[in-house]
């Protein structure tokens, strides 16, 4: 499944940075282990999509394809299921998105990572 639009890619470049904001790339993993760990990259992935002012209904359509079409074989093997996934997301609100502030130094760090590799 392509993406649609800018917003989807932003989500999956918030979701991948949220790891290394998260320092989850630093430790080897269980495999219970990494499906809290893509929730929590998730979350925080949707703080920064927030932040960022992209339509907060972006990240549940985008999985929600992804699990309609359902041919992410290699993807299912290291991530939780979509259908847990969707289900973590729409725990939260989007007026709660703004409520949980992003530690401002590393998402300023992560926007400056952004834009070099834009410029490479």
């Amino acid at each position: 499944s392509q993406l649609r639009n800018e917003s989807e890619l932003v989500f999956i470049l918030a979701h991948e940075n949220a790891h290394i904001s998260l320092c989850h790339l630093n430790h080897r993993h269980t495999k219970d282990d990494i499906a809290k760990l893509e929730l929590a990259a998730d979350r925080l992935a949707l703080q920064i999509f927030a932040q960022l002012h992209y339509p907060s209904s972006t990240p549940l359509l985008l999985l929600n394809r992804l699990y309609r079409n359902n041919n992410l074989d290699p993807f299912n093997q290291t991530h939780p299921g979509l259908e847990q996934r969707i289900y973590s997301l729409r725990k939260t609100p989007p007026e709660r998105y703004f409520s949980k502030k992003v530690n401002n130094q590393n998402f300023n760090h992560l926007k400056s990572r952004l834009r070099l590799n834009a410029l490479r």
